[in-house]
């Protein structure tokens, strides 16, 4: 599979939040951007100047006017990103340098900015305040299909290596009293990031934590049928999908019916989904994690 290198004008206003017309001044009054045309003269950008939009696109929504950043050369850009204060901005500028990193496949300068903001900050402020948008971003820009699969794998590949890093370096003293926390994901779900960060969070809290990963059918968890010290937890983000969210929903009721396993679930299919939870008795639904933390500490 080929790697999405060029990018077409829709996909520049879904990166930088800047509207077409927009930037279609800016191209033609500053000379901002300079895109290739086909043919039939569709305008067409490479990741370059995809890059480079962003910085701009950021400076602008700082107060910078336009005319003031096309006078400017890429290295005064990118110093005039780096000084931008950041206590006002809804999404601080690592997010923004997360995503040329993704964009330009650049483990090298993914690893420069976690380090660095792994010397000043702890994980889970990493985590919430910077991993939590940029998944954000990244999930709105690939239904958009402003990026493309391997972008999503890249980016999401490297956030799980620096979960499972601080996972392991986590001291493992859990409570006696403690009973052994069992995390799946539902078969063909593959978007992990949220149940390991769920994991570390149990762990940080001394819960006894046995990790499953994705593609676990419901009678694999049989196994753990009438244990008085296991707790079910699942995460559904896109499986199953609206049509048979419910089918499988009283699937899993009827399981912990039938195991006595005390079973909870969360994740975004809760937010995008209407569940009537009164249908469900034996199951514990939760739209987060952090609601799912405070029932179960």
């Amino acid at each position: 599979m080929m790697v999405k290198s060029t990018f077409q004008i829709k996909d520049l206003e879904n990166l930088t939040g800047v509207k077409i017309p927009t930037l279609r001044i800016w191209e033609k009054r500053y000379n901002i951007l300079k895109p290739a045309r086909t043919n039939t003269g569709i305008r067409s950008y490479n990741i370059e100047e995809v890059l480079r939009l962003l910085n701009i696109a950021y400076l602008n929504r700082n107060g910078w006017k336009i005319s003031k950043i096309a006078a400017l050369t890429e290295k005064e850009i990118q110093l005039a990103v780096k000084n931008i204060d950041q206590s006002n901005n809804d999404y601080p500028i690592e997010v923004e340098e997360f995503l040329i990193a993704m964009l330009s496949l650049d483990q090298v300068k993914f690893s420069q900015i976690y380090s660095n903001l792994r010397n000043e900050y702890s994980f889970e402020t990493i985590f919430e305040n910077y991993f939590h948008p940029l998944l954000f971003r990244i999930g709105i820009l690939w239904q958009t299909e402003t990026i493309d699969i391997i972008h999503e794998h890249f980016i999401s590949s490297l956030i799980i290596q620096k979960l499972i890093f601080e996972i392991e370096n986590i001291k493992t003293n859990t409570s006696k009293k403690s009973k052994t926390h069992i995390l799946f994901l539902p078969l063909n779900e593959i978007h992990e990031i949220g149940l390991r960060y769920l994991q570390y969070q149990l762990l940080l809290n001394k819960k006894d934590v046995i990790y499953l990963g994705n593609n676990v059918d419901l009678i694999h968890l049989n196994r753990f049928k009438d244990r008085k010290d296991i707790v079910i937890i699942g995460s559904l983000t896109i499986v199953p999908n609206e049509k048979s969210l419910n089918d499988y929903l009283k699937s899993l009721n009827e399981f912990a019916t039938h195991t006595n396993l005390p079973v909870h679930l969360y994740g975004l299919q809760f937010n995008i989904n209407s569940v009537s939870y009164k249908k469900y008795s034996n199951i514990n639904i939760y739209q987060n994690a952090k609601e799912l933390l405070k029932s179960i500490k």
